[in-house]
Formats: structure tokens, sequence, C-alpha cells
């Protein structure tokens, strides 16, 4: 099996007590499955809870039915916007601790009934106010790698809050025809839909239909997790005026990112190993494109979208940025803990390299990279004389995390981004302050670079510039390899998350053997074009395009100020995006697809609320 995968079979299920046995005969892969063990194991029999769960769920919709037929002549309409308001009445810091609280409680809850059952408390925190929920998102994903057990498999946190945010825009927009007697649109049907069957699936995972066939072996968790945020989406978008769209600035790259999920499924639907293809293309593109969609409709969701002064960015940007640097800040501690305290760390080349929860170092300096120069911008250029206070406060936060970020990356020892990601940013941010900073920024990383390179340890010196062994000279040979295979699979490429695959059963070049399991090009030109082809490659060249058009003439036209470095920041983490993706990744990590949209939604919606022309 080129795979080498492993899979639980349920030979039988709710046998009665006593003595069994079971003939078990390979068939298929030349009759040389090995078997790894088997185990038997007493468990409750749910099938009379499910009949009875069913059934206690049509009486709660028939009630509920008849409730509502029963109040149709009265005043309800005020009675639901005095609850709705209510419910939305906590100010933000109950509403966000409260919040973190259920989750704390939910994430480490030890059993899954008590899991599931938090559920519910934890989709009524967010249905008040999905921005918090979005930022929670953001927060969590860096933690991906560190799934919550539920229901005997793993999931991440950002995945479960990301089904209740949209579940939350679902009921929101279901709740709003109801209490305006507005005839639903053909997105609300479709909505609808979308969330039974999402909801059909959750319910095939809690209770399996079957114990033997396709039914047993299918995975039920596509449906809730692919269906419902899916159904979020469309309610999301549902009352949205299309003419305005098609006025807005940003609609090219809302058009590309679009167009990169439908090449992505495409790609993934041709690809030679489907399965691989098509997590990758529902953990990394999908779940990271609807997260972009609530983060442009959560502000017209919650009736926040004008208000705020054009020199200040919105509320919900503003927690959505502070979330992920807080998110990237508890990594660079996390991963500095590992490092001095235990021995999750690796040594490799001479060296002893920091990795946090990643698998690799580099990993983690992917993310660090994308938060420190938000971190630098907003401490260096963020200044206005009259917030001499909130400065200062801001500052005792700031400061902290961005030298635990530094730490961190430092002690990632990653090339890529010590010697290619942080100088293109920092080379970025003091050009837009002028001539004169960018030639101190110049002559300041070339004494840097002075002063660090022999602490990166000389075997690790010695292979990045030889190119007869070592990293470089392996790098040499995947490009070659990669190259190849964009050759043979030029339109659609190999599908996201092929490329190992193919490269260590076909295009790995004899002298490059002793690194059979490398998964991608460490390239994001040959990335794109060995996933998604060619066309990939256009693709991600319109996104860029799209992007810097409107960022660029945004902050040309912000007042100094916070908002302003903020947006600065982030130019510069893309900047850092593209300089280090020259040598590894660039998108497709989940981490790295969830920072990349949510630096494109921020630059959208600043441009929208202003309503920025890009040149």
């Amino acid at each position: 099996d080129p795979l080498e995968e492993e899979a639980e079979v349920t030979v039988a299920r709710y046998l009665p007590d006593g003595r069994h046995r079971a003939t078990i005969v390979a068939e298929g892969g030349w009759h040389q499955w090995p078997l790894i063990g088997w185990r038997v194991s007493r468990e409750a029999d749910v099938r009379v809870l499910g009949i009875a769960l069913g059934m206690a769920g049509v009486l709660v919709l028939v009630t509920l039915g008849g409730t509502l037929w029963t109040l149709r002549h009265r005043n309800w309409r005020a009675w639901i916007a005095a609850l709705g308001r209510w419910y939305g009445m906590p100010g933000t810091p109950q509403q966000l601790v409260l919040l973190l609280i259920t989750t704390a409680a939910f994430y480490f809850a030890p059993s899954t009934l008590l899991s599931l059952a938090l559920l519910v408390p934890l989709f009524l925190c967010l249905l008040p106010r999905p921005d918090l929920g979005l930022a929670l998102i953001i927060f969590s994903v860096p933690f991906f790698l560190v799934p919550k057990p539920l229901l005997g498999r793993t999931i991440a946190l950002s995945e479960v809050l990301l089904v209740l945010v949209a579940l939350a825009f679902v009921v929101r927009r279901a709740w709003r025809l109801l209490s305006a007697f507005q005839a639903p649109s053909q997105l609300d049907w479709a909505t609808w839909v979308l969330s039974g069957l999402g909801g059909c699936g959750a319910l095939a995972i809690i209770f399996p239909p079957a114990s033997t066939g396709w039914l047993a072996q299918a995975d039920w968790s596509l449906m809730p997790l692919m269906l419902l945020p899916l159904a979020g989406a469309l309610a999301a978008i549902a009352g949205a005026r299309t003419d305005r769209w098609r006025l807005s600035p940003s609609r090219q790259l809302d058009a590309a990112l679009g167009a990169l999920v439908v090449l992505a499924l495409v790609s993934s639907l041709a690809a030679p190993n489907i399965g691989v293809a098509f997590h990758e293309f529902h953990v990394v593109v999908w779940d990271a494109a609807l997260f972009y969609v609530f983060i442009r409709r959560v502000e017209h969701e919650m009736g926040r979208f004008s208000g705020v002064p054009d020199e200040e960015t919105s509320a919900c940007s503003r927690w959505l940025v502070d979330s992920f640097l807080l998110g990237a800040t508890a990594m660079a501690v996390y991963a500095l803990y590992l490092f001095f305290f235990t021995e999750r760390a690796i040594t490799a080349e001479g060296v002893h390299r920091a990795l946090g929860s990643y698998g690799s170092p580099n990993n983690l300096a992917l993310l660090l990279e994308r938060a420190a120069p938000v971190l630098i911008a907003q401490l260096a250029f963020g200044r206005r004389s009259s917030s001499a206070a909130w400065l200062r406060a801001d500052t005792i936060l700031r400061l902290p995390a961005l030298l635990f970020v530094l730490l961190a990356l430092g002690l990632t020892f990653s090339r890529g981004a010590l010697l290619l990601g942080m100088p293109a940013a920092l080379l970025f941010l003091a050009a837009s302050q002028g001539r004169r900073i960018l030639g101190v920024m110049i002559a300041a990383l070339a004494a840097v670079a002075g002063g660090i390179l022999p602490l990166l340890g000389t075997e690790r010196l010695n292979t990045l510039f030889t190119t007869d062994a070592g990293t470089s000279f392996f790098r040499l040979r995947l490009w070659q390899s990669a190259l190849r295979m964009l050759q043979d699979y030029p339109w659609l490429g190999v599908g996201p998350d092929n490329f190992l695959y193919q490269y260590r059963t076909r295009y790995m070049l004899p002298d490059a053997w002793q690194e059979p399991n490398l998964s991608h090009p460490h390239n994001l030109v040959l990335d794109f074009a060995t996933r998604l082809g060619v066309a990939g490659v256009a693709v991600w060249v319109w996104i860029q395009v799209a992007f810097w058009r409107l960022a660029l003439t945004l902050y040309r036209r912000m007042e100094k100020g916070h908002a302003r470095a903020t947006l600065l920041g982030l130019m510069a983490g893309m900047v850092a995006t593209l300089a280090h993706g020259l040598v590894d990744h660039a998108f497709f990590l989940v981490d790295l697809a969830f920072v990349f949209c949510l630096m494109a939604a921020i630059v959208a919606n600043e441009v929208d609320r202003r309503q920025v022309g890009a040149v």
C-alpha cells in the first residue's frame, strides 16, 4: 500500500453475550493486508435511544409549530425583538469571558457526552456575537494540531467553532425573516436544505445507521463539517444586495478567492488520490474561504459596518487582528516553554530548534513571521498624540508579545524566516517610511546578519551554500522533480496534498533518495502549479494583484495612527509570506490559509467601509 494507511473495520455489533467466532479473509491488496490487532468491547445499544430521540425531536417540532400557529395573530414580533435585545445586552468583555469559559469547558471536557452537552451553551454564547466566534477561531488556529477528541475521532477546535458560527448565521437569518414576516429567498431555502443535510450527517455520526456495508464505512463527518459552514455562508449573503457588491472595489478579491475554491475542488476530484486531496481541500481551502466570507459579512450581519471614523478600523477588525496576535503569542510562549523545560524540540544540523505544537520548526516560523511585522508596525508607527494613555497601555501588552514572538522565531533557526521572510518584511516597513529609514534598516540588517549568522551553526550554514550535498542539494533536486511533475500534469496539477505520493513513487531523482517524504516542492509557484496546475498560478497572481491594489490604495488614503500601522503590518506579513514562500509553504497549511484569508478579508472590509476605489 503506497499510502501505508491503517483502517478500522467493525466486524459485528450488538451481539448477544456468549462465545462468537469471526473468520477473516483478505480480499484485494494481493492478499497481503496485515492484521495489526483486534479488540472486543461492550458498548451500549443506542438504537432504541436513537429512535426515542428522533420521536422526541418530531414532537418538539410539532409543538413549536403549534405554538407559532397559536401566536400568529399576537404581537410576538415585539417579544422576539425584546428577547434579542436582552440576549445581546451584556457588554463585550462579559460576553467574551463567558465565551472563553464555555469554550475551555468544552475543549477540556473528559467525556463525549459532556462535550456534546457543552456545545449548546457554547452556541448560545456565539449566537448574539458571531464576531467574537470568528476572533476565537483565528486565536485557536495555531493550535490546530492539538485537536479535541470527540465521538471516536479528533477535530480541531477551529473546525467546531466554524460550524457553530455558521449555525449562528443560519439562526439569525431565520429569526430575521420570522420577525419581519419576510418571504424566504432561494438562498434561504438552500440554506435550510443544507442545514438539514448537515444535521442528518451529525446524527449519523452519533447514531451510525448501519454496522456493516458502505453506510458504516461512509465518512459522515464531512456532511456537518462542510455543509453547515456552507449553509452559514449562504445565510450570511442571503440579505446582501448584489448591486452593491458589483460596485464594490473589493469584488475582484472576492472573485479571485472564489475561483481558487472552484479550481481546488475540480483539481481534487481529478486527483490520482482523491481521498487525501479532498481532505486538504476541506480543511485548508474550503474552511479558510468560508472563514473569509464570514468576516466579510459579520459587520453587515450585526449592523456595525458604518459609523466608524475613517482613521480607525472597525471593532470587528480590531478584535480579529488582536486575536490573531494573541494566538501567535500564545504559541510562541508555548514553544518557549517546551524548548527550555521539556524535550519537545529537535536537534538538526548542529542547532537545537523550537517547534511548539508543530511537527517542524519551519512551520512555527511561518506562523510567527506573519505576526511579528504587525506587532512591529503597531509599536513603531501606531502613535497618536491624542491617546498617550492608550498608547502606554497598548505598549505594555504588545511589547512583551513582540519579544516572545521574536525569541521563539529566532529559536526556530528557520533560514527561510530569518534570512528571507523577516528581512523582507522589515525592509518593506522601512521603505514605507522613506529612503532615510530604509537606508538605516538596510545597514541594521547587515549588522544583525553579521552577528547572527555564526549562531545558526556551522553545519547549517555549510549546507546552505553547498549545492552538492545537504539541504540546498535536495532542494534543487526537488524543484527539478516538481517541474517534471508539472509537465505531466499541466492543467489541474496532481491535486491538493498529492505531491508526496507522486513524488516518491515516480518523480524522485535517484541521487535524492535520502529524503523521499517531501509533501510539497518548497516553492510557492511550484506548489500552486503542482497542486492546481498552471491555472493555480494564475489564480494566485490574481489574488495577489487584487490584494495589493486594495491595500496600497487604502494605505495611501489613511491618516497616521493605529489603523494605518495595522494595515502596514498586515502588508508586511504578506511580504514575508511571499519571500519565505520562495523556499517553503505559502498557503496550503491550515493556519497559513486562515491567516491569509484574515489579511485579505480585513483589507477588503476596510476598503468597502471607506469606499476607496482601487487603482
